[in-house]
């Protein structure tokens, strides 16, 4: 991601006539403040409970002994797919 930070995010339904799939491209970027990194875990433990509990360390989640990085797009484009009546929209993002 140092030499080529280009990411693209996806989701959606698994179903053909309903719902939205969703896909973001952009830059990936490492997310290392402390009161950013611990919104996320939290926001996980209320919704899914203790199973997706993480600690936040020097930059990086924590679970386990294992430490991993934490990354967001930053949006360059979006597409977005309907379903059901199917349709087909594209965002495009620029910096000023």
């Amino acid at each position: 991601m140092r030499t080529n930070p280009g990411a693209a995010l996806t989701t959606g339904s698994s179903t053909w006539a309903q719902g939205l799939d969703v896909i973001v491209e952009g830059a990936a970027v490492r997310v290392t403040d402390r009161h950013t990194l611990q919104r996320l875990p939290d926001a996980y433990e209320d919704k899914y409970g203790s199973e997706w509990h993480f600690d936040v360390g020097d930059g990086v989640f924590v679970s386990g002994g294992n430490a991993a990085a934490v990354f967001r797009i930053e949006p360059a484009k979006v597409l977005a797919f309907a379903k059901q009546p199917h349709a087909q929209t594209r965002y495009r993002f620029t910096t000023r």
